[in-house]
């Protein structure tokens, strides 16, 4: 489901840019977007505590790496 625009950080570049917010297989997460300046799917939305939410996402990370 479409949820908006969110700012996301690149993990692998550490660039922060805007893209669309999808839900991830039906969950509270969002769908990590490519970044656009070295295309690295390691992203996530930019948020309040970021090493938890790093940890969070490295699942999802993996995931789609398979």
């Amino acid at each position: 489901m479409y949820l908006g625009k969110t700012t996301f950080i690149c993990r692998s570049c550490g660039n922060k840019f805007k893209a669309p917010a999808y839900e991830w297989c039906a969950t509270v997460f969002i769908a990590p977007q490519p970044c656009p300046k070295c295309a690295s799917m390691r992203t996530r939305p930019v948020g309040l505590i970021p090493p938890l939410e790093d940890a969070k996402y490295k699942r999802i990370w993996e995931a789609n790496s398979k």
